[in-house]
């Protein structure tokens, strides 16, 4: 009887390895590090087994059932391949990318799909395993300050100031450093040429260094951007259950994989072309670099499977999510009408988690609170299914005094009052919705559009930020305050009056029982809800953007 025999990689902490030592540049070599890792290394490697040995590149990639990501599973003649992979491949993986964890397992089955069921048991009691960083450094050894690992070399850089700076850098960042320019994902999200002759993407966040983050004003807010698709583990067990009995089961998971990450990286590359390079009145305020290039306020991390990390100007973040979200939506829908799920898969939807900061706090800290983000946004919209669809939707949250890297205790800390009946008021609205499928949360555009009015002349954002204020101090005196500033606005300014009522009505639509002039939304046995706390944050970041 015929036996398959795999080998499964997988790396692990991934978005630990990238924000590691917190410098634009480590990070963005990190990233191409990880894409360059599956390519060359790994062809080169597999070419040497002696039973692949003169095989074709094009050849070997037919072997594979899923390759991508940072991990893959690849089908050999024979176990005795399986553990020359293993052994060699656990070697070539700590010399290109010192300090990245990971997991590898081989496994049999006389059919594909339990020697994939096996594979995924053993990764899976892996991933658990604390892998140990060998050699152990002494008590003597120098440390690199920015890691705290041991240091192996002393790095100098120039700045366009002329300065030179000098810092011990370890193992990881030495290597990280060699793949600084980060061209793997410039070419992933800008494929043609003549475009990629005319932009390019920043690799410092430091002003004074050279390709630097371009800002518009000293006020130096970004986002950091997490973006996963829903409900993608259960669809892919659903299929590996349904295709048990098909003989062409890996070739249609491979085509899935492939066709899901393909969308993934069209959707990134139509949200950067509507919010940047196809914006000529935009991009002319850039500032270029020594190759006449202009610098993007943009720099993509993490781009695999349903899976995207970036870093942007805080005021592009959400148009730049808007826009993903809606190519990733119509993308996966026009494919899967072709695909042969049995009914388990016809429309894919994301969720989004935002976290807005200022450059000099720690990026991996902030990173977290993005991921927590995208979580908390997901949760939400799986407890909100409409007609079996997990709606898209996206949260998100400015670090202001104190760093959390959790967003439910920032929820609890930083976005509840109470008001003076000491009940317990949300100061977010917490996941909105957005794309073809929003479900029945709050629009995104809507409140896009509720800052947009407040940026007007006219509309002081005074009143709303002593309403908040007063929640706090004291919370009987903030409905009058905010009545006050109502009849006010009626008087003075009727049609923002109109407008900015027009925009509430269309935030509560979905709400039975709640006016459509509150400020506040109700439900039953949960605490109160307002949007001011949410319209506030982008009123910041943008505002400081812009110098305003």
């Amino acid at each position: 009887m015929f036996t398959y025999h795999l080998y499964f990689f997988e790396a692990h902490s991934i978005q630990s390895y990238i924000f590691d030592s917190g410098r634009m540049a480590d990070m963005v070599g990190a990233s191409e590090l990880i894409e360059a890792l599956l390519e060359e290394p790994l062809v080169k490697t597999l070419q040497g087994l002696p039973s692949l040995r003169g095989m074709s590149p094009k050849k070997l990639d037919s072997q594979f059932t899923r390759k991508g990501g940072a991990a893959f599973t690849v089908q050999l003649p024979d176990k005795n391949s399986a553990i020359q992979l293993r052994d060699i491949w656990g070697l070539v993986v700590p010399e290109i990318a010192p300090g990245l964890l990971f997991s590898h397992a081989i496994s049999q089955g006389e059919s594909l799909q339990e020697a994939m069921q096996n594979g995924r048991k053993k990764l899976q009691i892996l991933r658990n395993r604390e892998n140990p960083r060998l050699p152990v450094a002494g008590p003597l050894i120098i440390r690199a300050p920015r890691t705290g690992s041991p240091a192996v070399s002393f790095d100098r850089r120039k700045h366009n100031d002329n300065e030179i700076r000098e810092e011990w850098i370890d193992q990881a960042s030495l290597k990280k450093r060699q793949f600084r320019k980060g061209d793997r994902l410039i070419k992933k999200f800008i494929l043609e040429e003549d475009t990629q002759k005319h932009f390019t993407f920043p690799l410092n966040l430091e002003p004074e260094e050279e390709d630097a983050f371009p800002f518009e004003s000293d006020n130096h807010y970004v986002a950091i951007i997490h973006i996963d698709g829903n409900g993608l583990g259960e669809v892919l067990i659903k299929l590996n259950e349904s295709l048990k009995e098909d003989a062409d089961s890996a070739k249609k998971l491979r085509h899935f994989s492939e066709k899901l990450k393909s969308v993934t990286e069209n959707s990134a590359r139509a949200a950067l072309t509507k919010v940047f390079t196809a914006n000529e009145t935009r991009t002319e305020t850039f500032p270029k670099n020594k190759d006449n290039k202009i610098i993007l306020p943009f720099r993509p991390l993490i781009l695999g499977g349903d899976d995207l990390t970036v870093i942007i100007r805080a005021e592009f973040a959400l148009e730049f999510v808007k826009r993903f979200v809606e190519t990733f939506e119509r993308e996966n829908e026009a494919w899967l009408k072709n695909f042969d799920s049995n009914g388990i898969v016809s429309k894919l939807t994301a969720c989004g988690g935002v976290a807005f900061v200022k450059v000099n706090q720690p990026f991996y800290l902030a990173y977290q609170l993005a991921e927590s983000l995208c979580s908390f946004a997901k949760k939400e919209a799986r407890q909100n299914k409409v007609d079996g669809t997990i709606p898209s939707t996206v949260a998100m949250h400015r670090i202001t005094s104190s760093f959390i890297s959790d967003y439910e205790t920032a929820l609890n800390e930083e976005m509840t009052q109470k008001d003076g009946d000491g009940k317990h008021i949300y100061l977010t609205l917490g996941a909105y919705g957005l794309g073809q499928y929003a479900g029945n949360f709050p629009a995104l555009d809507t409140l896009l559009k509720l800052k947009d009015l407040f940026q007007t002349p006219e509309m002081s954002r005074g009143p709303l930020r002593n309403f908040l204020t007063l929640l706090h101090a004291q919370p009987s005196e903030a409905p009058k305050i905010y009545d006050r500033w109502q009849q006010n606005l009626k008087k003075v300014c009727p049609y923002h009056y109109q407008e900015y009522h027009e925009y509430i009505k269309a935030l509560w639509l979905s709400e039975a029982g709640v006016s459509e002039s509150s400020i506040f939304k109700s439900k039953q046995g949960k605490p109160d809800q307002t949007f001011v706390g949410d319209l506030m944050h982008l009123l910041a970041v943008e505002g400081e953007a812009h110098g305003r």
